[in-house]
């Protein structure tokens, strides 16, 4: 990547890793809690998921952070989000707190398509998908 496009492409793995890191960082404070809130949302195998959701985070921050893999790092956090978000924002029936979740399930359909935008941006893709159009 060159010229303005090349500092566009650092603002966004920066500003997309600083939400996956805060998100891990909350785990950390309460992982008991957010376990617990997991499997009340229907999360299977809660205990078990949490860890491996807790490395993506952080280390898919990190390597978006560092630029490596990034296109691989962009789908698995964007599948990541898709997969999570109806267990935790399909709760609408709250006048006051359906709002919020509707919120919350555009602000991850937006990380999403910020994620597949940085996906389409880095120029690491395998050939073989670029061929594709993927």
């Amino acid at each position: 990547m060159k010229g303005q496009g090349r500092y566009i492409h650092i603002a966004v793995r920066v500003l997309i890793a600083s939400l996956f890191f805060c998100a891990f960082a909350g785990k950390v404070a309460a992982y008991d809690l957010m376990v617990a809130l997991s499997t009340q949302k229907g999360i299977p195998l809660a205990p078990y998921l949490m860890p491996v959701v807790m490395m993506l985070e952080l280390g898919g921050g990190l390597l978006l952070l560092f630029n490596r893999y990034v296109w691989l790092v962009a789908i698995a956090l964007a599948g990541y989000v898709l997969v999570v978000t109806p267990f935790f924002h399909f709760d609408w029936s709250e006048a006051a707190g359906g709002f919020q979740e509707v919120t919350a399930v555009f602000e991850n359909l937006a990380l999403t398509g910020g994620l597949l935008a940085l996906y389409m941006m880095d120029d690491s893709r395998p050939d073989c998908l670029k061929k594709m159009g993927l």
